[in-house]
């Protein structure tokens, strides 16, 4: 994984990075020209106001970004505002438990292995926003992180059968780590924002607390639990299983890793080993379809601590990251 700081401006850590990646030969608007159709481009433009009055230091930084690796702004933002809306790719796992008035959030990162040379960890700290670290397989969106309050997010994507103008999972994601000090202020977040796609949101927090959300533009619904919550690739509650695909999709057996996840916690397996697939099926691994888990994660709430293993925790070692602030 590649690592990366931003800090100072938005604008202008955007355009360092751009800059840097630019004087290395890397052209960001490459891997996703292809994507850009009108279709998404109508899209973005709807999208647009929502990310101006929701998430303005975010438009900063992918202006900064664009000017720095001399690409087209717009381009840039329609990629990245219209991800989770209109193809399903990332198929991802997570675990949320709590023990002691303690809470954990495990995560999987379920994806293309071709493309790891994008994938990033990234650590963020800007003025007047809570500091975190996070990992994306893209750039700018977050697909799970821990910020300095102690508040962890992990999301997983649900097929897109509801889509309308707003912020996007990862975008979603990213926006609660830099402003939500607990889950109760992620709640209110989720509930006033414009959702864009379909996902799952796995919260935990410095408090003990445990909360998966299922979200799509029509509704927010939350499941609490204080022993542990398992999320993959659709929906579970039963007010949100009428927006799954009526038809089946390729989700990587994302039933089967849902199954393997709750039997083992409910057998109090550990974390790091369920995620390992070591007590039945979580890595889908398959050369001729280039799917892999590409990193894992384990944040302790409590400690502001991340175990994380850049790469299959099935073939790699977890390391300690201590990094964040506390």
């Amino acid at each position: 994984m590649n690592h990366i700081n931003f800090y100072d401006d938005p604008f202008q850590a955007g355009c360092r990075w751009g800059r840097s990646l630019r004087r290395q030969g890397v052209c960001l608007a490459r891997p996703y020209a292809a994507l850009l159709t009108e279709e998404r481009k109508a899209f973005a433009r709807l999208c647009l106001p929502h990310y101006e009055r929701y998430a303005p230091a975010l438009l900063k930084e992918m202006k900064g970004i664009a000017q720095g690796n001399q690409i087209d702004f717009f381009d840039l933002f329609t990629f990245v505002s219209t991800m989770y809306c209109f193809t399903f790719q990332p198929r991802c796992t997570c675990i949320a438990w709590r023990k002691q008035n303690r809470a954990w959030l495990g995560r999987n990162s379920d994806f293309f292995s071709s493309l790891s040379p994008w994938y990033a960890h990234c650590a963020i700290r800007y003025p007047h926003s809570l500091a975190f670290q996070g990992n994306t397989t893209a750039f700018v969106e977050m697909e799970d992180g821990m910020n300095e309050a102690g508040l962890a997010v992990g999301l997983t994507m649900v097929y897109p059968t509801i889509v309308a103008p707003g912020l996007n999972a990862g975008v979603l994601v990213r926006c609660l780590l830099e402003r939500c000090a607990t889950i109760e202020e992620a709640l209110r977040f989720l509930t006033t924002v414009p959702i864009a796609s379909q996902q799952t949101i796995m919260m935990a927090d410095q408090t003990g607390r445990i909360v998966l959300v299922e979200a799509n533009r029509q509704r927010v619904q939350r499941v609490e639990s204080t022993g542990f919550l398992v999320a993959t690739n659709a929906f579970c509650h039963p007010d949100m299983q009428k927006f799954n695909a009526p038809f089946p999709v390729d989700d990587w057996q994302a039933g089967l890793r849902r199954q393997t996840a709750t039997k083992a916690m409910e057998a109090g397996k550990p974390v790091e080993e369920i995620l390992a697939g070591r007590h039945g099926f979580m890595n889908p691994r398959d050369v001729d379809k280039d799917t892999d888990t590409v990193w894992s994660v384990v944040y302790d709430c409590a400690t502001r601590t991340t175990r994380r293993c850049e790469g299959s925790p099935a073939r790699q070692p977890f390391f300690t990251d201590k990094s964040l602030p506390r």
